[in-house]
């Protein structure tokens, strides 16, 4: 608004001065007028010295922005020694505005009052070369159309006044009420409070600076971000010359977080930022919590974080690197009550310098999911050449411990990466799984994990994790998870166990009881935002001699999960009095393509004659027949589900 009044009402008055010239009462078309900042297309005059005057402007250019059919009347237009004087003045394009001006040009002061509502009043004061803006409840919303970029005002207004000479810059505004957004939503402040002091002096071509701002209320969403309340003051000074914007120096109060200084510089005019720096002592964790909003938490999974702690930071760079990066915390911890995880009594030293090597160090008391404690931890590495290097970590975990070695971290074409090998020795399945709340489970696990990599958003396997569980072995390899962190993470994995204990398996999630062993193989498993979308799976008794029982509660899940097609056959039909089975061997496939499942049992069998699910073997014996050869993926789930629940019935044939 500023630069479209100044330079309007500033061609008007010059162009009343070469009317008035002529005579007393004049009418002329004068055609396109041009100034150093605007174009005015279409100009006509009608002048009355001493009583009116109208100016019709077709169309204007000012600052970049284009305007059509203005309107400029003034109800007493005056010419006196030299200088002309206009009051009781409007214009209309749309909005109409009341305008009074008066310019002597033999002074060169020019005065411009526009009143633009009930009490909204811009002043324009010019002598020379040197320029006031006075302004009385002036609308943000108005400069809006004047900036660039995507986030502007849409709310508030501003007191105050704005000074500038070739020598000298001077601002003191005061904000109420203020407000900004842009298209995204995700840019947005609303009912700021708040002042801006500014001065400035020109030193040859170079402008020296000093600037505060006090923010007193209002709140701002800058995704993720959510900082409400004020309560907060930023002071800075620098210089501004034509290649570039140097902030010598800066600080900020945050309210309930502490201080921070930096640094920047900008090259001009493309903005691009050279060196930056930022340095913090003493912050408080606690009060980054409320930076989160709820919302943002809860769908990230984090709802109701709350941090502790104390931290220091130095972090310093250029254009698109990091050059110094140090950061300490001393007592650190959050916790998620909503999802029963926490971490407490954390202390970090971890420095990074392009110029030479750094220590690192991190410990912690206590870490827990649920009721799985692990900790304490305390250990030790190095940072050389962009790289975090920990030879080793030792996590004790419940009567176990988890053993990291190799611990690689790096920053690799502005994306980080990571790699590392390991292992964790038995731990009881019982004590386990009561700590996560999960079906109870007997015997051990443990795990030897081979190098493992993350890099350019993909997370690997060099080989396969090994693993003992249910007294059986597993093996999981050809493990690619691309995207781990994105919204659509897509997995890729085999999956083979040998030697399973069904009693201990069954046992686990109430199924019934089954003695023996199988052996378990997934080949091709995908997966996306970790829904399957593919794989051939299959369960098979393992080779061997052990005794091999089923109850009528494992068969009447089995033919449960077999389908509406599947029944079960007992030998005799006073056999279906007895309490458990024998049986030779038990199989169950599904090959997964395109949301379907392909079933299949121990055998291929015919479409007509179906599939053996159980075989029978001993005395008694049962036998499990399927026959519905195609199952979608989810009436597949409902019926697992259903198991689960206890919701089987059984078919008897």
């Amino acid at each position: 608004m500023a630069p479209f009044v100044r330079s309007l009402l500033f061609a008007i008055p010059c162009v009343c001065m070469a009317v008035a010239a002529q005579g007393q009462s004049l009418s002329l078309d004068l055609g396109t007028l041009e100034g150093r900042e605007w174009k005015a297309a279409g100009v006509k005059m009608s002048v009355v010295v001493g009583g009116s005057a109208q100016v019709r402007i077709a169309a204007l250019e000012v600052g970049g922005r284009g305007f059509k059919d203005i309107l400029l009347t003034c109800g007493r237009f005056s010419i006196d020694g030299g200088g002309l004087r206009c009051d009781q003045g409007l214009m209309e394009q749309p909005e109409k505005i009341g305008i009074s001006f008066s310019y002597s040009p033999a002074q060169g002061v020019l005065s411009v009052q526009a009143v633009l509502g009930a009490d909204e009043v811009w002043r324009l004061e010019q002598s020379g070369e040197t320029i006031n803006l006075n302004l009385a409840n002036a609308r943000l919303e108005r400069i809006a159309p004047w900036l660039s970029g995507d986030t502007k005002p849409v709310a508030g207004r501003v007191n105050g006044v704005f000074s500038w000479s070739p020598a000298a810059a001077s601002a003191q505004l005061v904000f109420e009420e203020a407000g900004f957004s842009d298209a995204s939503g995700l840019h947005a402040g609303e009912k700021i409070a708040g002042r801006i002091d500014l001065s400035a002096s020109r030193l040859a071509a170079r402008w020296r600076w000093r600037a505060r701002l006090d923010w007193s209320a209002g709140a701002v969403f800058w995704e993720p971000f959510y900082v409400a309340d004020g309560g907060h003051a930023l002071d800075a000074e620098g210089e501004l010359r034509a290649d570039a914007l140097e902030v010598a120096t800066a600080r900020l109060d945050w309210r309930g977080v502490g201080r921070l200084d930096g640094a920047l510089t900008m090259a001009r005019p493309h903005n691009r930022i050279e060196r930056w720096s930022v340095e913090g002592k003493d912050l408080k964790l606690g009060g980054l919590s409320a930076l989160l909003p709820a919302e943002w938490l809860e769908q990230n999974g984090l709802p109701g974080l709350a941090l502790s702690g104390t931290a220091a930071i130095d972090l310093a760079g250029g254009p698109s690197d990091l050059r110094r990066f140090r950061i300490s915390l001393s007592g650190g911890g959050f916790e998620v009550k909503q999802r029963s995880i926490g971490l407490t009594g954390l202390d970090l030293a971890f420095a990074y310098d392009a110029a030479v090597a750094t220590p690192f160090r991190i410990g912690f008391q206590r870490a827990h999911l649920r009721d799985l404690a692990l900790g304490p931890v305390a250990n030790e590495g190095e940072v050389r050449a962009g790289v975090l290097t920990i030879p080793n970590l030792v996590i004790p975990v419940q009567d176990g411990f988890l053993a990291l070695n190799e611990i690689e971290i790096r920053r690799d074409g502005g994306e980080w990466g990571a790699r590392l090998r390991g292992a964790f020795t038995p731990l009881s399945m019982q004590r386990l799984t009561t700590a996560l709340e999960w079906h109870p489970m007997s015997g051990t696990i443990s795990a030897v994990l081979p190098r493992m990599t993350y890099a350019r958003s993909t997370f690997s396997v060099d080989g396969a994790l090994l693993f003992k569980v249910f007294d059986g072995e597993a093996s999981v390899d050809g493990i690619r998870v691309d995207n781990p962190f994105g919204r659509t993470p897509r997995l890729a994995a085999n999956i083979k166990l040998r030697g399973l204990d069904l009693a201990a398996m069954t046992g686990a999630v109430k199924f019934g009881d089954i003695t023996g062993k199988v052996d378990v193989d997934v080949r091709g498993l995908e997966m996306e935002n970790w829904q399957p979308l593919s794989f051939d799976a299959r369960i098979l008794t393992s080779e061997g001699d052990f005794a091999k029982r089923i109850s009528q509660r494992a068969v009447q899940n089995i033919s449960s999960i077999g389908g509406a097609g599947a029944g079960a056959a007992i030998q005799a039909s006073f056999l279906r009095f007895f309490n458990t089975f024998g049986y030779d061997r038990i199989g169950l496939s599904c090959k997964l393509v395109n949301g379907v499942c392909e079933m299949g049992g121990i055998d291929a069998g015919s479409a007509a004659a179906g599939f053996t699910i159980i075989k029978g073997g001993g005395l008694p014996s049962v036998n499990v027949v399927g026959y519905n050869r195609h199952v979608g993926w989810q009436e597949m789930l409902d019926r697992i589900r259903a198991v689960i629940d206890g919701n089987s019935k059984m078919i008897v044939q």
